[in-house]
């Protein structure tokens, strides 16, 4: 890894709150909300694999795995 912190994917659905207290300790975020709005489960999915170090779901994401 490159860098100091994960590269974290957060859902489209996940809190506000928390996506900006995982940005204020200095993680990197890719917003789903910000970049790629409305995507379905499995893009996002795919979104990880490829940039993310960890993915932040809401637990319906997982029932389909």
């Amino acid at each position: 890894m490159l860098h100091d912190f994960p590269i974290i994917i957060v859902d489209e659905n996940l809190d506000a709150r928390i996506v900006r207290s995982i940005i204020q300790f200095g993680y990197i975020v890719y917003s789903i909300s910000d970049e790629k709005s409305g995507i379905t489960d499995f893009e996002v999915i795919d979104i990880a694999i490829e940039k993310a170090d960890l993915l932040l779901p809401r637990i319906k994401i997982l029932a389909i795995l």
